[in-house]
């Protein structure tokens, strides 16, 4: 949870809105779990998805979590970045592309050149807000790729590491986003 000028927000939720006022944290598209009155909180609601002490994740004796990249995608975009991502040694990337991150035609040979090596790939979108669904405006199943529901980049990139510790196959990382 985040709690801040007297509202409970959940953390998964949160997005910085404003790079200074005071009033910045806010979840757009959830609100608010709650108020703070009084020194007193007040919940309304809960956190339905997996976290803390209902995860499965245990990092208590990991060294270093695994390599996770993020490549923002834009017109005309080609497999520069991604590539680069693979060759340094990236275990996973998140892809962040326009709308419902759409990944460019020029983009999809790294793709799949990236999960036929063993770097796992997360499509989120790059847009402040919204839903990522799976197999939504990119055929997932086809190309290997997860979806990252409404996680942002920063936030996709933190579930991928900690998934990445327990899991490799596709269908493990995006049973993980779709219970985180």
């Amino acid at each position: 949870m985040v709690v801040m000028n007297d509202q409970i927000l959940g953390a998964r939720d949160v997005h910085k809105t404003d790079t200074m006022t005071v009033d910045s944290f806010k979840a757009p598209l959830f609100g608010v779990m709650g108020l703070v009155a009084d020194n007193v909180c007040h919940f309304y609601r809960s956190g339905i998805r997996c976290h803390t002490l209902d995860s499965e994740f245990d990092i208590s004796e990991t060294q270093e979590l695994p390599k996770v990249d993020i490549v923002y995608g834009y017109q005309d975009d080609d497999r520069a970045l991604l590539d680069a991502c693979v060759e340094s040694g990236s275990k996973g990337v998140v892809l962040a592309g326009a709308g419902t991150a759409a990944i460019s035609a020029r983009l999809v040979p790294a793709v799949k050149d990236a999960i036929a090596s063993g770097v796992a790939v997360v499509r989120v979108s790059r847009s402040s807000l919204g839903l990522v669904g799976h197999n939504v405006e990119f055929d997932d199943d086809v190309y290997g790729t997860s979806s990252g529901d409404t996680l942002n980049p920063a936030k996709a990139r933190i579930l991928l590491m900690l998934a990445l510790t327990r899991f490799s196959s596709r269908a493990s990382i995006q049973a993980c986003f779709d219970r985180y």
